[in-house]
């Protein structure tokens, strides 16, 4: 399972910024891993989209950035709340597909607070618990498919 790269705090990132909707050029480089820089040329070629606030500070639509460092190889790391509102969707049994149209985050995102939910807090898994979660996953996976199947019919 590919690793999940996190911004917070140790960035150097505004703690308020982590849940804003709308981030400034310096909060974008950093979920880019890039420069200040190369988030402007970013803005200029048309990738990502910003509109100005009361005080000319540009701010972007925190989905359009992590969708854009999820193209270039990074995955992004949920925040808190979606953490909480996601565990308490699998304490209800809503079904993967189900939350994954809800949040309208990647599979892979749900996926990996899934196995984290599984897992407890001081849990170590054994080899037996890898496959179990490894069929669970897969059998996921077929229901996303045959309910996304469903959706695109009837939508």
């Amino acid at each position: 399972m590919e690793a999940i790269v996190c911004y917070d705090i140790s960035t150097g990132m505004n703690e308020g910024a982590l849940r804003r909707s709308r981030i400034t050029r310096n909060e974008a480089a950093k979920v880019l891993g890039t420069s200040y820089q190369n988030v402007r040329k970013l803005q200029r070629k048309g990738y990502l989209h910003s509109d100005p606030d009361r005080y000319g500070v540009h701010r972007f639509d925190r989905r359009e950035v992590e969708e854009l460092a999820r193209k270039r190889g990074l995955q992004i790391k949920p925040s808190g709340e979606l953490a909480a509102r996601v565990f308490a969707m699998f304490k209800g049994d809503r079904s993967f597909a189900d939350i994954v149209i809800e949040t309208q985050q990647e599979p892979e995102v749900i996926l990996a607070l899934w196995q984290r939910y599984r897992a407890g807090f001081n849990h170590q898994p054994s080899a037996e618990d890898e496959t179990r979660e490894q069929v669970e996953h897969e059998e996921q996976m077929r229901e996303f498919d045959r309910e996304l199947r469903r959706k695109r019919r009837a939508g």
